[in-house]
């Protein structure tokens, strides 16, 4: 045998050799390499963003989900190509499950919005490859899992979008009376976070991990938001405010009652104490008891089945603690639809650190989808330019911007994620699955 050979043989080669079995734990393996704990996008004292490598996953739920998506896709190239190492696989697979995934028989079965995950979940283990490629080797090298933007255009090209109702897994809540319905079902520690999260739009893992100590006088602090991610709350919810503001003028000042009632109500709560960790005093598993994540997971699942159990009391489907979210999104907008304009235009001059550069993105994403840019001058034939933060809000419709702000204050900053969230008041396109051509 040659020394060649002999190298081979020791190197993985998991190709056409390897069982499922050991490929599956290699991919596990891999996602394990790429999460990292507790890291923050976000640097307090500079409030500058800290970009993290594409690599990284900070989302314990982020790295399963996209590892039960990436080994969905790995078993069926095990299946049907026989082909276990990474490095022999071709982009143009993944176009061929695709359409057998697409094929008449198979369209029912088939979650769009799925295939969307999927292919982020294999986009980002084609990073991961190449990173753990280059620690290892040191080479930079280049994998061939998924052709991303190919795909997402072929989709696209056959009319193949995320549809909006699978995308509303929780039912968004848009009145007044059917969350406080839902309210009058729950009791106790229920009872408070369910309308904490309606008031404040928290995810319902950050409004657990909330402390005393992350109230301010004019904000709530998110220390692990998504992705790792810290950021400030500023309440904008006026239907469950007690204190209501003598005019729309004085709206956004005087919104932070709420947070001085909160302020109160904890007020014997040690700094570090969580405002909701009354459920359990104590989660004991085998004598043991169970540690911070185990414990919150717990409350999770307690908390979702209450608000399940009111929920079919009221013969509502699909309402869950992320529907009180939704809630906020949707009462933000319809505030934002009651202020006269040039209110909303001064609110957001007044943020325009904060705002200026969402705005920006979205008119360049807006003008990306048109024949002429809405800066676009007919009459001279230039596009005028943006000099400043009020002449770029003249180029969104008052309908855009009550949109956005409902995004930025959900922590989305962006336009198009809304329509999951919202009952917006404008005509939309009804699209879903159609057939794979």
């Amino acid at each position: 045998m040659s020394k060649n050979n002999k190298k081979k043989q020791k190197g993985k080669n998991y190709s056409k050799q390897a069982s499922w079995k050991n490929f599956e734990k290699h991919v596990d393996r891999l996602f394990n390499w790429a999460y990292v704990d507790n890291i923050n996008r976000y640097d307090r004292k500079k409030s500058k963003k800290n970009e993290i490598p594409n690599h990284l996953i900070t989302k314990e739920k982020t790295k399963k989900g996209y590892a039960s998506q990436v080994k969905q896709y790995c078993k069926w190239v095990f299946s049907t190509k026989g082909e276990t190492n990474l490095r022999y696989y071709k982009k143009s697979w993944y176009e061929e499950y695709l359409k057998e995934k697409f094929t008449e028989e198979n369209l029912p079965n088939v979650s769009v919005s799925s295939i969307y995950t999927q292919i982020a979940a294999l986009t980002k283990f084609e990073n991961i490859l190449e990173a753990k490629w280059k620690k290892d080797k040191g080479e930079l090298i280049q994998f061939g899992i998924i052709a991303d933007k190919r795909v997402r255009e072929s989709l696209k090209e056959s009319n193949i979008y995320r549809n909006i109702e699978d995308m509303k897994k929780s039912r968004p809540i848009w009145d007044i009376k059917t969350f406080e319905a839902i309210e009058n079902e729950l009791s106790g520690e229920y009872k408070k976070l369910w309308r904490f999260l309606g008031i404040t739009g928290l995810r319902l893992e950050s409004a657990l991990l909330m402390q005393k100590k992350d109230i301010f006088e004019g904000h709530i602090h998110i220390e692990h938001g998504k992705a790792g991610k810290r950021s400030e709350i500023y309440l904008l919810n006026p239907e469950l405010i007690t204190q209501k503001p003598l005019d729309n003028k004085n709206y956004f000042y005087e919104i932070n009652s709420y947070i001085h009632k909160l302020q109160f109500e904890y007020e014997n709560h040690k700094n570090e104490r969580r405002l909701f960790d009354n459920f359990k005093k104590e989660v004991i598993k085998n004598g043991q008891k169970m540690n911070v994540n185990k414990k919150l997971s717990t409350i999770k699942t307690d908390f979702e089945k209450a608000v399940r159990d009111a929920a079919l009391g009221l013969n509502i489907s699909n309402i869950t603690p992320h529907s009180a979210r939704k809630f906020y999104c949707n009462s933000v907008y319809s505030a934002m639809l009651n202020l006269e304009e040039n209110e909303v235009d001064l609110y957001l001059i007044s943020k325009k650190e904060k705002y200026e550069s969402t705005f920006r993105k979205e008119l360049n994403r807006i003008n990306s989808k048109r024949k002429y840019p809405r800066n676009f001058d007919q009459k001279t034939g230039n596009t005028i330019p943006l000099e400043d933060f009020r002449k770029v809000l003249s180029y969104f419709t008052r309908e855009e911007k009550s949109t956005l702000i409902s995004s930025l204050a959900s922590s989305h900053h962006r336009i198009s994620i809304m329509a999951f969230y919202i009952d917006r008041n404008v005509k939309r396109k009804s699209i879903g699955k159609n057939k794979w051509n």
